[in-house]
Parts: C-alpha cells; structure tokens; sequence
C-alpha cells in the first residue's frame, strides 16, 4: 500500500497538483489513507466511502467472506448476478430500477484476475489502526447502514480514531450506495469539500 500511495505521489506531481482532495472507495478507502498517512501535507480534505481500517477492522460474515474470496465473480456473471445482494446489501438486497442499473454495470466490466490478485495481496496484511490517530486532514466517512461487505463498525471505529472526522451514515444503503444514487452522494461530498 504504501508503494500505490507513492504512485500516488507521483501522479499527483505529473499533473502539478501539489495539495489535493482525496475520494476513496472500499479498497480505495484504504489507499486513500495510507496515502494522507504518507503525504499529510498534499492532502486537503479527505473522504472514505465504504472503506475498512484493514488488519483489527470488522470483517465480513463469514458467508460473505466465502462468496467474494471465490474466483468466480470474475467468471461467472450468472453467478454475480446471484451473490450481489448478499454481497453488497442495501438497493441490491432490496431490487429496484437503480439496483438493476448498477448490477449491469458491473456485469459489463470485466475485472483482470491478476490484478484483482494483487489488490488482495497489498491490503492482506496492511493496516491503519497503530496511526490512524495522525491522519491530520479535515474527514469525511461515509457507510451504508446495510453494508454486509464493510460492515458498518468500520466508519464508527475510523471517524473515532481520526481526529477532525465526522461519520455519514446512511439509512438502508449498501456497499454500492455512491454508485446506486450519485447525485445525493455528489451532493454530501460536495458539502463536504467545501465547507
């Protein structure tokens, strides 16, 4: 994790950003952080949506656990179609047109296996908890109430370890909240960032 938020770094650098706001989303979340960890001074207000402290976090169920540790999303769209309400709670555990939407989306997108491998490698042993308490930028944390993939335990534990934090929790919303209503989620993170 480190060695992406360096990455990270350097983009920021290519294209002459010096002091940034920082979005982060489920694994994202946690690149994010590290990356506010490494370069507090390049961070000016830093978002996490769905995001885990990794290693001493809430884990998932162990059924989710099991469903989303399998190959087989990346293989099976039949099988996707199956798992994503159990997987990402909230619209998609309740159905509806937005749910629908978004699990076409991600049945079109074909993640490489590879890569998919080698997220679960940078986050399988990374953690946040001994310095989160360092995170100096201004935060916003952000979880569906319904999140069966980042239960919800993870925000309350992030927004009270970081200091200058506030917690969004958002009422029957799953993992893929942001996604299911982007103009209510652009709407908090906007207030947000410029308040």
């Amino acid at each position: 994790m480190r060695g992406l938020a360096r990455l990270v770094g350097e983009l920021c650098d290519e294209l002459g950003e010096t002091r940034v706001d920082v979005l982060g989303y489920s694994w994202g979340g946690a690149l994010a952080l590290q990356f506010a960890h490494d370069a507090p001074r390049r961070v000016r207000r830093l978002v996490l949506a769905s995001t885990s402290p990794g290693v001493g976090g809430k884990l998932p169920s162990p059924g989710v656990l099991v469903l989303v540790s399998s190959p087989l999303p990346y293989l099976s769209r039949s099988y996707l179609t199956r798992i994503a309400p159990v997987i990402y709670g909230g619209g998609m555990r309740r159905g509806g047109a937005s749910a629908r939407c978004e699990l076409e989306r991600l049945l079109e997108y074909r993640p490489n296996l590879i890569d998919s491998l080698q997220q679960v490698y940078a986050i399988s042993w990374w953690t946040s908890l001994s310095w989160l308490h360092r995170v100096t930028a201004p935060t916003l944390v952000l979880s569906g109430a319904d999140d069966p993939l980042v239960p919800v335990q993870n925000a309350r534990l992030l927004a009270r370890q970081i200091p200058h934090a506030r917690l969004e929790l958002i009422p029957d919303a799953g993992h893929l909240w942001m996604m299911e209503h982007p103009e209510a989620s652009a709407a908090l993170v906007g207030e947000f960032l410029s308040g």
